[in-house]
């Protein structure tokens, strides 16, 4: 482990906006590197095809942030989110590596932008999304979807100023 991560240091992706605070890696759970297959043939267009894809090991929250967790790293770092700096008016099943409700809970933004086609020539290994775009991916699906539509392979696009009472982040560490 790097020295940041053994001081608790996390870089937290909220929205577009890359935050380093003190997090607690005991909420963190450890992914090897290693492949697994993203994509679906079942269902939308812009998640074909299925494909081997390779990452390198990293730790990712084992709940989505919550009210009280983001409370407490604004009081601590004074951050201000997009739609407060613009005053802005917005509302107040786990994996192999016991990481929850990675669908249909909330939508959760991650740092790609969306391209339709990205799937069909993205590099197999640590892919790391396009350059630039106008919306960014979320995935997972809501807690209102119907069930079929609950995957964590669904994804989504909106444009990073999206904010809703649908859509969450979670927090991922690289262990480089």
């Amino acid at each position: 482990m790097t020295a940041a991560v053994r001081a608790g240091l996390a870089v937290c992706l909220i929205g577009v906006a890359a935050v380093a605070w003190g997090g607690d890696e005991a909420h963190m759970a450890a992914v090897p590197a290693g492949g697994f297959t993203r994509g679906a043939d079942e269902l939308d267009e812009d998640e074909k095809p299925p494909r081997e894809v390779h990452l390198d090991a990293f730790h990712i929250d084992v709940h989505e942030t919550s009210v009280a967790q983001f409370a407490a790293f604004v009081d601590a770092t004074g951050y201000r989110t997009m739609a407060e700096r613009e005053g802005w008016a917005y509302p107040a099943g786990a994996s192999p590596y016991g990481v929850h409700d990675m669908a249909g809970n909330a939508w959760e933004w991650v740092t790609d932008w969306y391209s339709s086609g990205y799937y069909r020539r993205a590099p197999a290994h640590n892919p790391p999304g396009p350059d630039s775009g106008r919306e960014r991916v979320l995935r997972g699906g809501g807690w209102y979807l119907d069930p079929l539509s609950l995957r964590t392979a669904g994804r989504y696009s909106e444009p990073p100023t999206m904010r809703n009472d649908l859509i969450g982040f979670r927090c991922a560490l690289s262990t480089r």
